[in-house]
This record gives structure tokens, C-alpha cells and sequence, in this order.
């Protein structure tokens, strides 16, 4: 089957319900192929949403690499293990609750 891109509809903060509820359409569509780019559900769930028919594809993976490969040409890449760098949160959304959720998902 195709896929459709998805519309802008989270610029209001919208929450996991939301997210799972536009899934489901874009699976009732026909469509059998999930491309995760933003992880507003973790992989596990949308393919128990989806089924066991449904390929995932995690960028993830691609998006880590290339976030090394930048702090490499940057010489900002950390390579001594020993030493403790620091993260900063920063969203476009003035919703706190999703802060705390990046803080959570690095912490687990």
C-alpha cells in the first residue's frame, strides 16, 4: 500500500489519544507501513496498535548517526568517557508536561 504524510496536527500540544486515534485512520486507510520520525508513542505500542502485518521503521537509529556524525565535524563529540557532559531540554511547545516527559524517556 501507499502512505500519507501526515498533517501539521500536533502544533496544539495534542496528546497521546490524539496520536493513537490518527494511527488507527491512516491504518484504516489501508496503509501498511508506519514511519516513525517523532516518538510521541513508543514503537511497542504502535505496533500493537497496528498488528503483526504492519511494518515499523524507526529513524531513530539514522537520526543518532547523523547527530554524531554533525558534533564530529563540529569536534563537539564527546570521546572521553570519563567525563559527564550535560543535557539541556528545549521545546517549542510552552507545555511543561512534555519537558518532563523528554527528562523521563532519557532517565529510563
Amino acid at each position: 500500500m501507499g502512505f500519507r504524510q501526515g498533517e501539521d496536527k500536533f502544533t496544539s500540544n495534542a496528546g497521546s489519544t490524539d496520536h493513537i486515534d490518527m494511527l488507527k485512520s491512516y491504518l484504516a486507510e489501508g496503509n501498511d507501513v508506519v514511519l516513525i520520525s517523532d516518538m510521541y508513542l513508543p514503537k511497542e505500542t504502535i505496533q500493537k496498535i497496528a498488528g503483526p502485518s504492519v511494518t515499523i521503521f524507526d529513524g531513530g537509529y539514522g537520526t543518532a548517526k547523523e547527530l554524531l556524525r554533525r558534533l564530529r565535524v563540529a569536534d563537539l563529540a564527546q570521546v572521553d568517557n570519563m567525563r559527564k557532559g550535560s543535557v539541556t531540554f528545549l521545546n517549542s511547545s510552552d507545555d511543561p508536561a512534555l519537558i518532563q516527559r523528554s527528562k523521563k524517556l532519557l532517565n529510563s
